[in-house]
């Protein structure tokens, strides 16, 4: 049995890519997330913490069905 945290580094990386733009840099932030991890709340949170800011960040989502060893079909 396998056990991990899904999704935990996104809030993280908005506040980091909102840094970039408080400090008024021409940069933005990319940001990996396996399709697994957008059910869980800090995807969520992400995803309005950056509408919100309007921080320069990427999320690129990778889709292969399997959450760790749970494949998305049995995860909702």
């Amino acid at each position: 049995m396998m056990s991990s945290c899904l999704s935990t580094q996104l809030p993280h990386s908005v506040g980091a890519a909102y840094s970039l733009e408080m400090d008024k840099k021409d940069a933005c932030l990319v940001t990996y997330i396996g399709d697994g991890g957008t059910s869980k709340g800090d995807f969520h949170a992400a995803l309005n913490f950056a509408a919100v800011t309007e921080a320069p960040v990427v999320f690129n989502c990778s889709k292969n069905a399997w959450a760790i060893t749970t494949h998305i079909s049995e995860q909702f």
